[in-house]
């Protein structure tokens, strides 16, 4: 094998490396992040906070992304999550929809029905989800 065509093979392997490497994080970032919610309990000690709001449970959450890869089967894992901690308050903190996709009306009375219909909801809606809301 000449020096040429070792060095070839060498550029060659450290491409396709990259390729798998960018593969596997495609692959992870779509089927396996998704999958998984972690839930972190934080317990807020201040004297400014009023003692009526002892023992008030809050779930805050953000960046859905409902439409090309969060799914129905996706949102209701999350939902029923949500459903299971029994929040005093729930915070969402925007990026409902996927801003690339166009969501159907059933889609949009979904996810706003599973927000609004069981908690004290506070939202914080981008520009686009406002205009798709509207």
């Amino acid at each position: 094998m000449t020096k040429l065509q070792k060095q070839m093979f060498i550029i060659i392997a450290i491409l396709f490396a990259i390729v798998l490497s960018m593969l596997g994080s495609l692959k992870i970032a779509k089927n396996v992040e998704p999958e998984q919610l972690s839930v972190q309990y934080k317990t807020l000690k201040d004297e400014k906070i009023p003692s009526s709001m002892n023992d008030v449970s809050i779930v805050y959450f953000t960046d859905v992304q409902y439409g090309k890869f969060e799914n129905k089967k996706r949102a209701d894992k999350l939902f029923n999550k949500i459903e299971h901690l029994d929040p005093d308050i729930l915070i969402f903190g925007g990026d409902l929809f996927d801003e690339t996709c166009q969501m159907t009306q059933e889609d949009i009375d979904y996810i706003t029905n599973k927000l609004y219909d069981n908690y004290n909801t506070i939202c914080l809606f981008s520009l686009q989800e406002q205009t798709l809301m509207s």
